[in-house]
């Protein structure tokens, strides 16, 4: 299948229809993409600290005018952006 195959489709695709594929029972896959997402190493996961530093910073000063608030994270991650988020007053 070509990209412009998935563009070109006229039919939507099913939901989770390829779902089964990936082993998210399998510790070990499980423990692969854990690291990953911690990793220090590259964005493709989880950002790094710096960068998700900034995108704080960003929502703090500039999206919420620098005002402490009630935010609601509904990421799966491990709560990197929201602790950061409390450090500065947000709930």
């Amino acid at each position: 299948m070509q990209l412009i195959d998935i563009v070109r489709r006229t039919d939507a695709p099913r939901p989770w229809a390829e779902g089964e594929k990936i082993p998210w029972d399998d510790p070990a896959f499980s423990r692969r993409m854990l690291q990953e997402h911690l990793s220090q190493e590259h964005d493709a996961a989880s950002r790094r600290f710096a960068v998700i530093d900034q995108h704080v910073a960003w929502i703090h000063d500039v999206l919420l005018g620098g005002q402490p608030t009630r935010i609601l994270d509904l990421g799966c991650g491990p709560g990197f952006y929201a602790s950061r988020l409390a450090a500065r007053g947000h709930t």
